[in-house]
């Protein structure tokens, strides 16, 4: 990445701020199950109120690996305890009995219930609610897949070239700003652009038992209390007919805990302040990253957690006309708030957020969902031309039977 305001005459020059690659020394190959069960009866407990009730018992396992080339960083623990930071805080598989799942704990808790009604208040009115419970995998980015030494080869150097230091020196008055980092030569990089990046290679034994001993260190993490989301889901519906048309409105709303939070950087130093003194509390010089003591080394760390919750509530209505004298249509109205502090991930890559404040994403993130829509109208008519109901042959068969078909959104 470069730096200063002129991103290409500076990439062009040489003068990066920094410089990232994650290498597969082996090709994984994960594993995981999903089984599940799932049970569900219905009575009419009156002519009029039908119940249904069931529930859904589901198992996501976290990835395996099936040569057990994963590990795992434990942030947390490396934070409580600088002493593991640079060991004992990788969790590799299979070493100091960590287990196949790098240390990321099977939850076999998920019991999902669901329950519903449908009542027939008139011959015209029915009334439908319902409540239940879903959970899902959170582990299913490529975050997911624990790439991390000793099975990769990790280059992220914390450092700018030595153009880059030049530059910012000379724009300061002839020092680094606060929080700037030195010439990437003093961390055994190359300090120039046309140098290329340094070929990757597995650490040793010995980078493994003293891990900031590695150049350019960065890891891809996975918080070790690690959950399945859970969604809570609830609606109330009122439906009445009249004639050939049904008309519904209803409540709709849902509850999401423990939803993947894809942090670009939980390493990453407090925003810098400069109207706050550098040292005090708004402003620790210049910015030191959480790991900084006893992991000078250590860049970026992708944190993978599942801390997240959301909310939707929404109003919905719709108007129905069943097919009659050749009309239908179906026309759509959603009023709606969705309020999240997480971003919406997918199983492509780079989805990752929160580089305000990582260490307090409640306080800085929550806020209007990234796919939220307030108000949303949909119309779908189809139309069946009712001229030449009578013809035969040939002019039947060309004029008649002709339908038009209108979708707004």
């Amino acid at each position: 990445m470069a730096t200063q305001n002129n991103q290409i005459a500076s990439t062009l020059l040489g003068a990066y701020n920094n410089q990232s690659r994650n290498f597969n020394i082996n090709p994984p190959d994960y594993r995981s199950w999903e089984p599940s069960f799932f049970a569900q009866d219905s009575w009419k407990m009156t002519s009029k109120l039908t119940a249904i009730c069931g529930v859904r018992y589901e198992v996501f396992t976290p990835f395996t690996e099936a040569h057990n080339h994963i590990s795992n960083y434990d942030f947390l623990e490396a934070l409580s305890n600088p002493t593991s930071a640079t060991s004992s805080a990788l969790k590799i598989v299979g070493v100091n009995g960590v287990s196949n799942t790098a240390g990321i704990p099977n939850q076999y808790n998920n019991i999902a219930p669901r329950v519903g009604f449908a009542y027939s208040a008139t011959p015209t009115i029915v009334i439908r609610g319902g409540y239940g419970l879903s959970y899902f995998p959170d582990n299913y980015t490529t975050r997911g897949g624990l790439k991390n030494a000793p099975f990769t080869s990790v280059n992220s150097p914390s450092c700018q070239s030595t153009y880059a230091v030049d530059i910012e020196t000379f724009v300061n008055g002839g020092t680094l700003p606060p929080g700037q980092n030195g010439d990437c030569t003093v961390q055994g990089q190359f300090g120039n652009f046309s140098q290329g990046i340094i070929q990757p290679s597995a650490p040793s034994a010995t980078q493994l038992a003293s891990l900031s001993t590695i150049p350019g260190l960065s890891f891809v993490a996975e918080a070790t209390n690690f959950k399945n989301a859970l969604i809570q889901q609830f609606n109330l519906q009122v439906e009445q007919q009249f004639g050939a048309n049904v008309f519904t409105i209803g409540y709709v709303g849902n509850i999401g805990q423990h939803l993947p939070e894809l942090i670009n950087n939980i390493n990453q130093a407090l925003p810098y302040n400069p109207l706050a003194p550098v040292g005090s509390a708004a402003n620790p010089v210049g910015g030191v990253r959480p790991l900084a003591g006893p992991l000078p080394n250590l860049g970026n760390v992708s944190y993978l957690a599942t801390g997240g919750v959301s909310n939707y509530n929404g109003l919905q209505t719709s108007l129905q006309r069943r097919f009659t004298k050749g009309l239908a249509f179906d026309a759509n109205y959603t009023w709606a708030k969705g309020l999240s502090d997480t971003s919406t991930i997918s199983q492509q890559t780079y989805e990752g957020w929160s580089n305000a404040l990582p260490t307090n994403i409640r306080a800085t993130e929550y806020g209007n969902t990234d796919t939220g829509l307030q108000n949303r109208f949909a119309l779908s008519t189809n139309y069946e031309l009712q001229f030449g109901k009578k013809f035969t042959g040939i002019k039947k068969a060309l004029l008649t039977g002709w339908d038009a078909n209108i979708i707004a959104l």
